[in-house]
């Protein structure tokens, strides 16, 4: 029996909420609203099962698609579906019509695609949408419409540059991205979309990159993994480390985004709980400005767990001597004992903030940046005029890492009701 009137729905979509709703009609038929500043009208879902499989088609969004025409327009795909199967999705229709195209004319976005569909079946859903995504994020913007043909190994050049930036190079992601592109174009020659690979030229240039930057890079190259099922392996063995103290400060460097040195010459004076800051001075900074982080509530916790073991030291992470702070190596060996030497240090997680939060999307570079405590301005003159923090939009920045975090170290654990 179906669930909803029209009155009903023209209130609750009114009502906007800090996470999006779902409205159930019955029949697979759902009504989903919008969190409270996302964009976009609420929009008809249907759920069907076909195969075994639960899966969802758009019908429109409301007001545009009123509650009758969308049961209507349910009751027909569900029908169709039956009979013949799903249709094809405006997007599928598109990559079906160009991938039949005269060939010479498939673009590079719709061969990504079908490599997609065609090799990807194996993956874990997480690892899946982390391929696709990474594609589309860095590999479309300058390669998508192009067609296969046209593509030369200086345009696939420019976006492995465009990655390795000095400012806030992602050698990791550069170096998966750039195996993507290289089996995208192995499958299209094998579909006779092209007649020859561009990337297979640049395997020792992008070598020959990602070693100059660490040879310039003036603090070296900090191993990070930064795949998120990566970073949620790390984070459970810190989770499940026994040495309690050595755990909160990596969880402390992790929430913050600090450098380890600033979390282990930090004092008690430095934290303020009650508006939750750290006021790092710039004597502690390697700017040698002064520098404030947000306290995310994740943050706030590994702060009241170190206050615990300082015990009556002005120190937040102080060592056996209680009047000199916790030793470098000690957080370094801790690492190496979980199983992740050569593969992360705890300078690389720093790597983790910079790369997801420019993945996300929602945050400019600059507030980034200001994050990091990273130069934002890129000359002496935009750094005349350019002297904002950004601390505004760097307490919401915060705020998602440290869930970010938590979903990632929880991700696989049933929780209990």
């Amino acid at each position: 029996m179906p669930q909803l009137s029209a009155l009903k729905i023209k209130q609750e979509a009114a009502i906007r909420t800090g996470k999006p709703r779902t409205l159930n009609d019955g029949n697979g038929l759902n009504l989903v609203i919008p969190a409270a500043g996302a964009a976009g009208n609420p929009r008809w879902i249907l759920r069907y099962t076909k195969d075994g499989r639960t899966n969802m088609r758009g019908l429109g969004s409301f007001p545009c698609v009123s509650l009758l025409q969308a049961r209507q327009a349910a009751l027909q795909l569900k029908a169709q579906i039956q009979n013949s199967g799903p249709p094809p999705t405006a997007r599928q229709q598109r990559a079906l019509e160009q991938a039949t195209a005269p060939v010479g004319t498939v673009t590079f976005a719709v061969a990504a695609q079908r490599w997609f569909d065609a090799t990807s079946g194996h993956l874990t859903p997480k690892h899946r949408a982390q391929v696709i995504s990474s594609l589309r994020q860095h590999a479309f913007p300058t390669l998508g419409k192009k067609p296969l043909a046209s593509i030369k190994p200086g345009d696939i050049e420019a976006v492995l540059r465009e990655m390795l930036a000095p400012a806030n190079p992602m050698i990791e992601t550069a170096s998966r991205v750039f195996q993507r592109i290289h089996a995208v174009f192995e499958y299209a020659g094998r579909q006779e979309w092209c007649d020859n690979n561009p990337a297979s030229v640049l395997r020792g240039e992008l070598t020959r990159m990602k070693k100059q930057l660490r040879r310039h890079n003036p603090e070296g190259h900090h191993a990070a993994m930064l795949e998120n099922d990566e970073i949620s392996r790390v984070l459970k063995a810190i989770a499940a480390y026994r040495a309690q103290q050595t755990r909160a400060a990596l969880e402390g460097i992790i929430y913050t985004g600090c450098r380890s040195g600033e979390l282990r010459q930090a004092t008690w004076a430095e934290i303020d709980f009650e508006n939750a800051r750290w006021t790092i001075p710039a004597s502690h900074m390697k700017a040698r400005k002064e520098h404030v982080i947000p306290l995310s509530p994740q943050a706030i916790a590994r702060f009241q767990a170190l206050k615990i073991f300082a015990g009556r030291s002005e120190l937040v992470v102080p060592g056996n001597r209680r009047r000199t702070p916790i030793s470098d190596m000690t957080l370094s060996m801790s690492l190496r004992r979980m199983g992740f030497e050569g593969q992360q240090t705890v300078h690389g997680f720093r790597a983790w903030l910079s790369t997801k939060a420019r993945e996300h999307g929602q945050f400019p570079r600059d507030v980034v940046e200001a994050a990091l405590a990273h130069e934002v301005a890129k000359d002496a003159t935009e750094a005349a005029y350019l002297r904002s923090t950004f601390l505004e939009q760097r307490v919401a920045l915060m705020n998602w890492w440290g869930t970010w975090i938590d979903e990632q170290r929880d991700s696989g654990l049933t929780k209990l009701s």
